[in-house]
């Protein structure tokens, strides 16, 4: 969060117009009364509350800049995990808010509360056809977590039955990153092609990810490429992406350009990243000198 999505300057804008923005050290100091008085249970956690100190939200977890924005601007236009709590309580027959609801408290963790508002919405006699699909699918997502990934196949189930929609891209998000961890090549870009074709806003992360398994997996390089200039449109100075270029640029045979490109990534990436990259910038320089004296042999 600190290196790609806080210094966004979208992101940036956003969070100096609305709110006084603090950073804690979870593990230190005040940090420690913090996590326990607001029972945070991972990190990054963004705390939303008010000058009561009251909890409104909070946002857990990793997200590049477009899904944070996607994600604060529901809190801005008032509904917020406190506002949902509360018009929950009104109108116990509102099904939309208790998916909303459900979906908050997916992100703070409290999977037995977010289970029951779905299985709420799943038993209503009234629920309409959408609302009702839309509970099943977050029951998928959290028989998938709650299982610490192992209930693959359910999930798998309702994307494939849902895929012609665009209304899976959470699933195909957590089925990625499974994949991607089982070097399951056909299955990362069966999943991959969905959320480039379904991923309304620009999502630099996941263009970079996509580009790097299939870069590193000799899949699809000339689009692997591709996706890794994409990103880096996005983020121009993104560390992070210029090394997944770099590695594209390599497996595409463009060793000058692997080169120039992986010497700039190393010179804007923090210093606990360098050490790979510039074991990668070794392994591009040596295939570049060799390449330039078959060259010379040849002449």
């Amino acid at each position: 969060m600190v290196r790609e999505t806080y210094p966004n300057k979208d992101v940036a804008a956003l969070l100096n117009k609305n709110f006084i923005s603090i950073k804690i050290n979870a593990e230190k100091g005040e940090g420690k009364d913090i996590v326990k008085r607001y029972g945070v249970r991972g990190f990054p956690t963004l705390l939303v509350v008010d000058a009561k100190g009251e909890e409104l939200d909070r946002i857990s977890g990793f997200r590049p800049p477009a899904q944070f924005i996607s994600a604060i601007k529901p809190i801005l236009a008032g509904k917020s995990y406190g506002a949902l709590k509360k018009k929950a309580e009104q109108e116990p027959k509102n099904l939309e808010v208790a998916v909303e609801l459900g979906k908050k408290e997916e992100e703070r963790r409290q999977y037995a509360k977010a289970k029951a508002l779905y299985k709420k919405v799943l038993d209503a006699k009234d629920a309409g056809s959408a609302i009702r699909e839309v509970a099943e699918g977050r029951m998928a997502l959290l028989s998938f977590m709650t299982s610490r990934g192992r209930d693959i196949a359910g999930l798998q189930a309702y994307f494939d039955k849902k895929k012609d929609t665009a209304g899976v891209v959470d699933h195909a998000r957590l089925l990625m990153r499974a994949y991607q961890d089982g070097d399951e090549v056909a299955k990362v870009v069966a999943v991959g092609e969905y959320l480039i074709k379904n991923v309304k806003e620009p999502d630099a992360t996941l263009l970079n990810n996509y580009a790097w398994f299939l870069a590193t997996h000799d899949t699809k390089l000339k689009y692997a490429l591709e996706l890794a200039e994409k990103a880096l449109a996005l983020q121009p100075e993104a560390a992070f992406i210029l090394d997944t270029l770099g590695e594209c640029l390599f497996r595409n045979g463009k060793l000058k350009e692997a080169v120039e490109t992986q010497r700039k990534a190393i010179k804007l990436a923090p210093e606990t990243q360098r050490e790979e990259m510039e074991d990668r910038l070794f392994k591009f320089e040596k295939a570049l000198k060799k390449k330039t004296k078959k060259k010379e042999r040849t002449a």
